[in-house]
């Protein structure tokens, strides 16, 4: 784990029970397939502004876009597994880590923690949103929680 990462995690990334005011900014934007905002996102495009912006992490670009079949989604879970040295698992996140989740039995969607139990995400269909990690519709569907290291040149 590099510097960088263990300074943000000492510096206080503690999770608040609820979302923090900010996130209200980056609801309800829309999806599109390859979003890299500013005004519609796929789900990795919403991780990479939102930590850019809030969190002043840079994240890969990842330019594929959201897988629309199952055969997309398994090299999207591909991509994710080849890309996990940069990638640090975490018991207890931190703001600012991911949620990593599972859309079928495929690892490939992600969400920004934002709060205790609380993930700002956006799929395919709806707008972007914070939901529950911890609720009926995602808790089993966590693979994990991540935190990128920027040096690890992921």
């Amino acid at each position: 784990m590099s510097g960088t990462v263990a300074y943000r995690r000492a510096a206080g990334n503690a999770l608040p029970a609820e979302p923090p005011a900010w996130v209200r900014r980056w609801i309800g934007l829309p999806f599109k397939l390859g979003g890299r905002g500013p005004r519609a996102f796929d789900c990795w495009g919403l991780a990479r502004a939102v930590l850019a912006e809030e969190f002043d992490i840079r994240l890969p670009r990842y330019d594929r876009g959201y897988p629309e079949t199952e055969g997309d989604r398994a090299a999207l879970a591909s991509l994710v597994r080849d890309g996990m040295p940069g990638w640090y698992a975490v018991e207890r996140p931190a703001a600012g880590d991911l949620a990593l989740l599972r859309h079928g039995a495929h690892a490939c969607h992600i969400g920004v923690v934002v709060g205790r139990g609380w993930m700002l995400h956006i799929e395919h269909g709806t707008d972007s949103a914070i939901d529950r990690t911890d609720g009926p519709r995602w808790s089993r569907r966590l693979v994990g929680f991540y935190m990128f290291d920027g040096a690890a040149g992921c």
